[in-house]
C-alpha cells in the first residue's frame, strides 16, 4: 500500500485504552491489508496506563504507512477520544480498528471502499464479524442479515431496530457523513451504535456478508467484559438519550428497541428458531459460548483456494466426519472446506472438531436459519475461483473434483454437474428394487440451455445438488438459494443458471454417493409432508419460470407451443408467456396448467393485457370459467407414488379413522395400483373390489 497524494483514499482509526495484550495483532491486521488505495492510519490512544502508547509508537515508526499518534495528557472517554479521531480523519473514507480486534480478511479495506463507491448515497458499510471469546476460545457469527445476497442496504430506521454491527472495528464510514453527525450525539455515551444511526440519517448503510473482523469478548474489554444482563441495563439507561439526541426522529424504533431489551431484562423475550424450537436469547448466547474451540482464521496471504467446498450441516454427527474426509481424499488437493453448522444440537460441531486439517472452516451459526441460508452463508465466505457443495450426510468420490475441474476448464461452462450413486445409513449401496421412483433421475444426458429449460419445466429437477461444481463468480449473476424454499432451493437456482450460462452434465458417471434416508433425517426423506411441500414449492418455482427467461431462449425452448416464432412486444409479451402455461404438457402440467390459470386470471384485471387474451387467445370470462372447472388440483404421479410409500400403515389408520368411506374410495381409488388389495381392511377392498376388476 503506498500513498501518491497528500490527501489519503482511506484514513484509519485505531482507538486504544490500555490494549497492550492486543494492539500487536491489531495492528498487524492493519500492515495485512492488500489495497490499491492510499491509507494513513491514525492511533488514538487515550491515555493508557500499560505499554500500548509504546507499542503503537513503535509500529508507526516501522510501518511504511503514514500515520500519527493521538495521545492526551488524561483520560477522554470512548466518546470524546473518537470525536477528536474523526475530527483528525483526512481520508474520504475512515475505516475504525479497536486496539483489541483483529481485521480477518485482507481484502477488507478495499471491498469496502468499493462498496461505498458504488452506492454513492450510503453512509457508511460494514462486513459481517465473528465473536471471539478469546478468554474461552470460542466464537460466534453475528450479524445473521443479508443471507439472501452479496450486499443489503440499511437505513437508519433499521438501524435504531438493533446493532446490527455490534462494533466499530467492522464498519467503513464516508467521511462527509461523518461531519455531518449532529454535536448533540457526542455529548451521549455515544458507541457504534449511536453513530451508526446518526450517520445514516445522511445515507443508507451498505451491509457486506464476508466476515472480515474478529470482535474480541474478554475480561478486559470496556464494553465486552461486562455481563449479557449489564450490557442490557447500559443499553436501557442510554436509549432515553439518544432519543432525545436524534430530536425524536428515530422515536418509534428506539422505543420498539427499549421495550425488547426490557423484555430480555425481565427474562421473558424468546427468540423462535428456524426448526421451530424456543430459545431465550440468554441461551442462544450461552449455547455460542459453549461451542468447540475455533479454528484458526484463514491466512489471506496465501494464494486462495482453487475450490471452496461448502458443506452445510444440520444434526448429521452420525455423518458429517464421513462427508469431510471424503472431500480430504480427493485426488485434487487445492481447496478449503466451509462447514456451516446450522446450530445443531447433536455431535456435529464436536465430530468436526475432531478433523485436523488447515484447510478446514467452521462456522457455527448461533441460531437455526435454515438449509438454504446456511448455504448462501457458505457461498458468501468462499474464496475460491469455484464453489463445490456437498450435504453434510453424503460422500464424494475420490476422483470426483479432479474430474469435474478437467471438463470445466475444457468446457466454456459454468457449472459441472455429476450422476449419484445411492446409499444407505451404512454407507452401503441401495439396492435397486429399494429406490424410490425417481432412482435413475440423476442420470442425465448434456442438453443445450433450451433443452433443460424444456425438461425443467416439464418435470421438475434432475440435477445432482451435492455434485456440483461452479465457478463462483455465475453466483454473483444468478443470485444465492431462496430460503423459503425447502424443498427445492436447488431446482430454484438451476433454472436461473441455465438461463444465462451452458453446463456440462455427466449423468453416467456416479461421483456422488447419495444418502436416502427415510425418517426424515434430511431433505431428500420422503415423507407426507415433504412431498406436499414439494408440489406447493414446485407451484411457487414455475409461477415466477418463465417471466425470468429472455425472450429468445424461450421461444427456443417453446417454439413448438408458440402460435409466433416470436414473443410479441409490450403487453403481448406477458401474455405470450402466461398462455404457455396453459398449454404445458409433462408430469408437472396440472402444476404449470394451474399457474398459468392465476396468471391469466390476473392478467385480465388490466385492460391492456386482457385485450390481447381476448383478441389473440379467445380468453375470456368464460374461458377461464370452464378451465377453473376442469382443472385437477391434484399432485402429479410421482407424487402420488411418493405418497403411497410413506409409512402406509399409519396413513391408512388415520384415515379409517378420520374420513367417511366416500373419501377414502375417491383417494384410494388412484392409488389401488401400487398397494395388494389384501392389505387394506374389509370395508375398504368391499367398495373398492368391483372398480378394481374392471381396471
Amino acid at each position: 500500500m503506498s500513498v501518491e497524494n497528500s490527501i489519503p483514499d482511506i484514513t484509519v482509526i485505531v482507538v486504544t485504552h490500555n490494549h497492550e495484550e492486543y494492539v500487536d495483532e491489531a495492528l498487524a491486521s492493519i500492515s495485512r491489508q492488500q489495497t490499491h488505495r492510499s491509507v494513513e492510519v491514525i492511533i488514538a490512544d487515550d491515555d493508557s496506563t500499560d505499554q500500548t502508547r509504546a507499542m503503537a509508537e513503535k509500529w508507526l515508526a516501522e510501518s511504511p504507512l503514514p500515520g500519527s499518534l493521538l495521545a492526551p495528557s488524561s483520560r477522554l472517554g470512548i466518546t470524546l477520544n473518537y470525536a477528536r479521531a474523526f475530527a483528525a480523519a483526512r481520508g474520504r473514507y475512515v475505516a475504525v480498528l479497536e486496539g483489541d480486534d483483529v481485521w480477518t480478511y485482507a481484502g477488507k479495506l478495499d471491498e469496502q471502499a468499493d462498496a461505498l463507491d458504488r452506492h454513492p448515497e450510503a453512509s457508511m458499510v460494514a462486513s459481517r464479524l465473528e465473536l471471539w471469546f478469546s478468554d474461552e476460545g470460542h466464537f460466534s457469527v453475528e450479524p445473521l442479515i443479508g443471507l439472501n445476497g452479496f450486499e443489503t442496504l440499511l437505513s437508519s430506521e433499521r438501524i435504531a431496530d438493533s446493532n446490527w454491527f455490534a462494533t466499530f472495528s467492522t464498519a467503513m464510514y464516508r467521511r462527509r457523513a461523518l461531519e455531518s453527525i449532529p454535536p448533540a450525539i457526542f455529548e451521549t455515551l455515544a458507541y457504534d451504535w449511536a453513530i451508526a444511526m446518526a450517520v445514516t440519517e445522511w445515507g443508507p448503510a451498505v451491509f457486506l456478508p464476508r466476515i472480515a473482523t474478529a470482535y474480541r469478548i474478554h475480561n478486559r474489554g470496556t464494553w465486552s467484559r461486562e455481563t449479557v444482563r449489564a450490557r442490557d441495563t447500559k443499553i436501557q439507561q442510554l436509549i432515553p438519550s439518544y432519543i432525545e439526541a436524534f430530536d425524536g426522529r428515530l422515536s418509534r424504533e428506539l422505543h420498539r428497541a427499549l421495550v425488547s431489551v426490557e423484555r430480555r431484562l425481565l427474562g421473558s423475550e424468546a427468540s423462535r428458531s428456524h426448526d421451530g424450537s424456543d430459545t431465550s436469547e440468554q441461551a442462544v448466547i450461552e449455547q455460542s459460548r459453549a461451542s468447540t474451540p475455533r479454528f484458526p482464521f484463514p491466512d489471506d496471504e496465501s494464494r486462495p483456494p482453487l475450490v471452496s467446498v461448502i458443506v452445510p450441516s444440520f444434526n448429521h454427527g452420525e455423518f458429517i466426519e464421513r462427508a469431510i474426509r471424503s472431500v480430504l481424499e480427493q485426488s485434487e488437493q487445492d481447496f478449503e472446506v466451509i462447514v456451516v453448522d446450522d446450530a445443531s444440537s447433536d455431535d456435529s460441531v464436536e465430530r468436526v472438531s475432531g478433523v485436523s486439517d488447515p484447510r478446514l472452516r467452521l462456522y457455527r451459526l448461533p441460531r437455526n436459519v435454515g438449509g438454504a441460508a446456511a448455504l448462501n452463508f457458505g457461498v458468501q465466505q468462499a474464496r475460491g475461483e469455484y464453489i463445490a457443495i456437498l450435504n453434510s450426510d453424503d460422500m464424494w468420490m475420490p476422483s470426483k473434483l479432479a474430474r469435474q475441474l478437467e471438463v470445466i476448464r475444457a468446457r466454456d461452462v459454468a457449472a459441472v454437474f455429476t450422476g449419484a450413486r445411492y446409499i444407505g445409513p451404512d454407507d452401503r449401496p441401495l439396492p435397486a428394487e429399494t429406490l424410490p421412483a425417481w432412482g435413475e433421475i440423476f442420470r442425465q444426458p448434456d442438453r443445450s440451455r433450451a433443452q433443460w429449460l424444456r425438461y425443467f419445466f416439464e418435470n421438475g429437477n434432475a440435477l445432482c445438488h451435492p455434485s456440483i461444481l461452479i465457478r463462483r463468480d455465475a453466483y454473483e449473476t444468478i443470485g444465492l438459494y431462496d430460503n423459503t424454499l425447502r424443498q427445492l432451493p436447488d431446482f430454484d437456482r438451476w433454472i436461473a443458471l441455465v438461463s444465462h450460462f451452458d453446463i456440462a452434465v455427466l449423468g453416467d458417471e456416479p461421483l456422488v454417493l447419495f444418502r436416502l434416508q427415510y425418517d426424515n433425517g434430511n431433505t431428500s426423506s420422503v415423507t407426507p409432508a415433504s412431498v406436499r411441500r414439494t408440489h406447493r414449492e414446485h407451484l411457487w418455482v414455475a409461477e415466477q419460470m418463465l417471466d425470468r427467461l429472455p425472450d429468445q431462449l424461450l421461444v427456443e425452448a417453446f417454439h413448438d407451443l408458440l402460435d409466433e416464432p416470436t414473443i410479441g412486444p409490450g403487453p403481448e409479451a406477458i401474455v405470450d408467456r402466461a398462455v404457455l402455461y396453459l398449454r404445458a404438457t409433462g408430469p408437472l402440467a396440472s402444476i404449470n396448467r394451474e399457474a398459468g390459470l392465476r396468471k391469466v386470471r390476473n392478467l385480465m384485471a388490466e385492460p391492456e393485457t386482457y385485450l390481447v387474451l381476448l383478441t389473440k387467445y379467445g380468453i375470456d370470462d368464460a374461458f377461464v370459467h370452464e378451465r377453473a372447472g376442469l382443472q385437477e388440483l391434484a399432485l402429479t404421479s410421482d407424487m402420488e407414488t411418493g405418497l403411497n410409500a410413506v409409512d402406509r400403515p399409519r396413513v391408512v389408520d388415520r384415515a379409517l379413522t378420520d374420513w367417511s368411506t366416500g373419501e377414502i374410495v375417491r383417494v384410494l381409488r388412484r392409488r389401488l395400483r401400487n398397494v395388494p388389495l389384501r392389505a387394506w381392511p374389509g370395508r375398504v377392498r368391499h367398495h373398492l373390489m368391483p372398480w378394481s376388476y374392471r381396471r
